[in-house]
């Protein structure tokens, strides 16, 4: 399970266009622990995973169905599931996934560490948060 949940989590830290060391900085953790838990040398705690969740747009049914299955993701097609050596590889090359990038792409690296602290707050932070920052945008502008 460890390597589904490290593949998923990558594929969808990829997609986001995020660097290890934000999604870490996000997490509050050293990028050596973030990058153990995309190797599957350790496992995130449930509460962890649930802010990964949140910060790469897991959907739910993905995690879930990773979760539950202790097995294959099913968005991602593994050319010879009883060939480890093939499946290990496959899940290390990323060359052949095919990226949606999703909005955060496109944007400056402080402006998606912004983002990812921003996906991290419950609904009244994330309400306190815009109200402040509105008012320091009609202040200064």
């Amino acid at each position: 399970m460890k390597d589904e949940i490290a593949y998923l989590l990558k594929r969808h830290r990829l997609n986001c266009g995020y660097s290890q060391q934000m999604v870490a900085n996000a997490l509050n953790v050293d990028r050596s622990t973030y990058t153990y838990y995309e190797t599957g040398k350790s496992m995130p705690s449930l509460s962890t995973l649930m802010v990964l969740k949140n910060l790469l747009n897991i959907p739910y049914e993905e995690l879930l169905s990773c979760l539950d299955r202790g097995g294959a993701i099913e968005t991602e097609k593994l050319k010879d599931p009883t060939n480890t050596e093939a499946v290990d590889k496959e899940r290390t090359d990323t060359s052949h996934i095919t990226l949606e990038k999703k909005e955060t792409y496109g944007l400056p690296k402080d402006e998606q560490q912004l983002l990812l602290y921003f996906r991290r707050m419950d609904d009244s932070d994330r309400e306190k948060a815009l109200d402040y920052l509105k008012n320091i945008v009609k202040e200064n502008y």
